[in-house]
């Protein structure tokens, strides 16, 4: 059954997710428990069916531009997959052995990941401009950190569908200056089209998906990521984030 609501909250996330590339999981699975009605666990599910057809869109069309760092992207999943593969069996087994219980613990460790989200997307707006992307061949310092960024957010993924956004995106920040901005972004989209499908296969497999919520807000967010794909290059980003974290903010304490 078509939902214009949903598909208006697809479009809107969507858009954010080409722009900033965050949006999925820090928005929508809130919006889904707050405005929806719908289970933590089956919002965080969904969520991920969605972001990962969304950013899957988002991902081609940064690649076309040439705003995907591929070097960084494996750099990242080497430690992202590993730890959302080891969430996984352990969301599996919790759920298992704590039923219902288990939606309390997620609905506090998404209310905590949004209160981080939001920290982390206020100090990044406020960072000084990213190094000139000619001095890329001299700054691989940062490269034995992202495997162990890449970790967290593949584990924190699974249980809250927060992270690989926000925290890929600050963390990139810090290590990868020299990629600039749109750079970034579409090398976070990138990095989550291929970890996703990791992350939700216990999800997936214990019937936390509702599917014909996922295609509504699918519907909605195709056309959006692609637009928002396309701004990312020319539209500065603080304002933005300033106005994301705000968001993040009220619905993490919300939560907790």
């Amino acid at each position: 059954m078509i939902d214009p609501g949903l598909i208006a909250a697809g479009f809107t996330v969507g858009f954010l997710v080409g722009l900033t590339g965050i949006g999925g999981g820090s928005l929508m699975t809130p919006a889904l428990i707050f405005f929806a009605g719908v289970k933590p666990s089956v919002a965080v599910g969904t969520d991920l069916l969605y972001s990962f057809i969304t950013k899957s869109a988002g991902s081609v069309a940064h690649m076309r531009q040439g705003t995907a760092h591929k070097k960084t992207v494996l750099l990242l999943l080497t430690g992202s997959v590993p730890g959302s593969i080891i969430a996984g069996i352990l969301y599996t087994r919790a759920k298992a052995v704590m039923g219902e219980s288990l939606e309390h613990l997620i609905l506090k460790a998404l209310g905590a990941a949004l209160l981080t989200m939001a920290v982390v997307l206020i100090v990044g707006a406020f960072r000084a401009a990213p190094l000139r992307q000619d001095a890329e061949e001299n700054l691989e310092s940062g490269s034995l950190f992202l495997p162990f960024a890449g970790f967290v957010v593949g584990f924190l993924m699974v249980f809250t569908s927060v992270g690989s956004g926000t925290l890929i995106t600050a963390a990139l920040f810090a290590l990868r200056p020299w990629l600039g901005a749109s750079r970034i972004v579409g090398t976070d989209i990138l990095h989550a089209a291929v970890l996703i499908p990791v992350a939700a296969v216990g999800h997936i497999t214990s019937g936390s998906v509702d599917y014909m919520m996922a295609a509504n807000l699918v519907i909605g967010s195709i056309p959006a990521v692609l637009l928002g794909s396309r701004f990312s290059v020319v539209m500065p980003e603080r304002a933005l984030r300033t106005i994301v974290a705000s968001v993040l903010a009220l619905a993490g304490l919300k939560l907790v």
